[in-house]
């Protein structure tokens, strides 16, 4: 080869600059759909991986144990961003619901009861609704299934909310 041609990209490298690049998306993923601990869980294992992608530089066959944690988190990120976009789609629709309801009726409804979900595989995903005693402004709160350390919100009054933004 002379100095003229360009050398080929070896599939090493590629491999690896995917799997950072992705374990990268999901650890920012995690920080919606699990809270700030355990996205920075997430961030500390991708310094590892870092590490070793460095070192597979020299040792090539170290490129397939950057798979193993790529495999544990990136899969099941990519499912929870999923439910969140799902959860966020119905949550803004019960939004427009509320307000559309009450524009007809006055007041906003008490409950979902009238409402009818278009992706009902995501009811899990609406934790919360509820309308204030003087029926004035309403709430919804919504996330990613199991999200016990992050919750999405519409609030009529403050709009669309996040914690632990």
């Amino acid at each position: 080869m002379d100095s003229s041609t360009p050398r080929p990209v070896e599939p090493v490298l590629l491999l690896a600059a995917l799997v950072i690049l992705t374990h990268w998306y999901a650890a920012r993923v995690a920080w919606h759909t699990e809270g700030e601990i355990v996205s920075g869980l997430h961030y500390l294992l991708l310094w590892s991986q870092v590490v070793l992608a460095v070192l597979a530089l020299w040792r090539r066959r170290l490129v397939w144990l950057l798979l193993v944690p790529w495999l544990l988190v990136v899969p099941r990120q990519a499912l929870k961003a999923d439910e969140l976009r799902r959860a966020e789609r119905e949550a803004t629709r019960i939004v427009s619901w509320a307000y559309e309801r009450r524009h007809l009726s006055g007041d906003f409804p008490p409950t979902l009861d009238g409402y009818v979900f278009t992706d009902e595989t995501i009811r899990g995903g609406i934790f919360d609704y509820g309308v204030t005693e003087d029926g004035c402004s309403f709430g919804v709160t919504y996330g990613a299934f199991g999200t016990e350390n992050s919750a999405h919100w519409f609030d009529s009054v403050t709009g669309w909310g996040y914690y632990p933004d």
